[in-house]
C-alpha cells in the first residue's frame, strides 16, 4: 500500500408517488449520544413479525449496495415491543405501524411526528417520514405507515429502493455531530472557511491537505490497522463546470489521476446519475475506484453541484480490503455532508 499522507483520496428525485415526505428534526438538548453500528438497524412494529410486510421493508433496506463485493445496507434486527425502551438509543431504527391504528406504538408514533404529521401520513395507504435525534443524538428514525399489505407492495414496488437511499442520506447526515464530537481540528476548519470560501468539518485523527491553485482541499485518516477514510472538495467557476454526466465522470478519473496516484473509476462496475446532495439536486457517481499501480481498489461516492456561484464535486471513498467497507464510507459521507458554503458577510 502506498503512503497516502500528501497525496491520497478524498475519504469521499425524491420518489414522491403522491406523497408528501417530511424530514422532522427532533430535539437533540439533553440527549445522550447514540449507541451502535450503523450498519445494524432495529425494527418494531405493531404488526405480526410475521406479517407480509415486515419482510417487504426488512428486503428493501437490506438489499446490496455497489461496493467492491456485494454488501447489505443494513441489517435489520427486530426488537421486541417489550425490549424497545433498553434499545431506543440505536443509531438506526425503523417503525412500521398504521398511523391511524399504531396500537401499541401509541406512544412512539405520539413521539415521533405530531397529530397533523399523523393525520397528514395517514391519508395515505403508504408512506414514510424520517425523523432525527428522537431519544438520542446522532440517531435517525425511518417511521413507515402502511394501512394494507397490498397498497404497501405496490408502493415499495416503486419507492422502496428510494426510501433506503433516503434513509441512509439521513443517517449519514445525523451521525455527522457524533462523528466530530471526540473532537474536531478547529483551527484547520477555520482556515478553509477564510480561504475557501466554505466549511467542512474534521474530524480528530483526520488530516488535510491542500493546492490551492488546483482548487483542491483532502481530509484523509489513514493509521495503521485501521480502513483507510478519504474526503476531498474541488470547485470551479460555474462556467467552468462538466455539461454532462459523462464530462463530470471524466473530471473524477482527472482527480483520480491527480489527487490518488492514479485511481480511476471502475465503470463496469459504476453509476453515474442525477440525484441530490444535501436534499437539492447534484450528479451522482457511485462505485468502485481501482488503481492498477498499487493493484488497489475500494468504493466511493462523488457528488457535483452548484452552490454559491461555483460548481463543486465532494468526494468520499475507503480502502479496507480485508473487511466490509460500507460503514467506513458511511462515516466518510457523514464528514462529506459536514460541507456548507460560507456566505460572505
Amino acid at each position: 500500500m502506498p503512503t497516502m499522507y500528501d497525496t491520497r483520496r478524498a475519504s469521499l428525485v425524491w420518489a414522491f408517488l403522491g406523497l408528501a415526505l417530511l424530514f422532522v428534526h427532533g430535539c437533540a438538548g439533553d440527549l445522550l449520544w447514540a449507541v451502535g453500528q450503523t450498519e445494524k438497524l432495529g425494527l418494531i412494529t405493531s404488526f405480526s413479525m410475521q406479517d407480509q410486510r415486515v419482510a417487504i421493508l426488512s428486503d428493501s433496506l437490506e438489499a446490496p449496495v455497489l461496493m467492491v463485493r456485494p454488501e447489505n445496507r443494513f441489517r435489520v434486527d427486530p426488537i421486541p415491543l417489550d425490549l424497545f425502551e433498553p434499545n431506543r438509543d440505536w443509531k438506526a431504527l425503523a417503525v412500521l405501524t398504521n398511523v391511524n391504528q399504531p396500537g401499541s406504538l401509541r406512544e412512539v408514533v405520539d413521539h415521533l411526528i405530531s397529530a397533523d404529521e399523523q393525520r397528514e401520513l395517514g391519508r395515505s395507504d403508504a408512506g414514510y417520514r424520517l425523523i432525527d435525534n428522537a431519544w438520542a443524538k446522532g440517531q435517525c428514525i425511518l417511521l413507515v405507515h402502511s394501512t394494507n399489505t397490498s397498497t404497501f407492495e405496490n408502493f415499495m414496488k416503486g419507492a422502496g429502493r428510494d426510501l433506503a437511499a433516503r434513509y441512509d442520506e439521513a443517517l449519514q447526515a445525523a451521525i455527522g455531530p457524533a462523528v466530530l464530537a471526540a473532537g474536531e481540528d478547529e483551527d484547520m476548519e477555520s482556515y478553509i472557511r477564510r480561504n475557501f470560501g466554505f466549511e467542512i468539518g474534521i474530524p480528530r485523527g483526520y488530516l488535510t491537505g491542500e493546492d490551492a491553485e488546483g482548487r483542491v482541499v483532502r481530509l484523509y485518516r489513514v493509521i495503521d490497522g485501521e480502513p483507510a477514510r478519504y474526503v476531498l472538495v474541488h470547485w470551479m467557476p460555474v462556467a467552468e463546470r462538466p455539461k454532462s454526466l459523462e464530462e463530470f465522470v471524466a473530471l473524477r478519473d482527472e482527480l483520480g489521476e491527480v489527487y490518488y496516484q492514479g485511481d480511476h473509476i471502475l465503470e463496469e462496475r459504476s453509476d453515474a446519475r442525477e440525484g441530490t446532495f444535501q436534499d437539492q439536486p447534484a450528479w451522482l457517481i457511485e462505485g468502485v475506484w481501482q488503481n492498477d499501480r498499487f493493484v488497489m481498489g475500494g468504493p466511493f461516492r462523488t457528488f457535483g453541484f452548484e452552490r454559491g456561484g461555483r460548481f463543486y464535486v465532494v468526494d468520499a471513498a475507503v480502502f479496507n480490503p480485508p473487511g466490509s467497507k460500507l460503514p467506513y464510507l458511511r462515516e466518510a459521507l457523514a464528514v462529506a455532508r459536514t460541507f456548507r458554503v460560507v456566505e460572505p458577510s
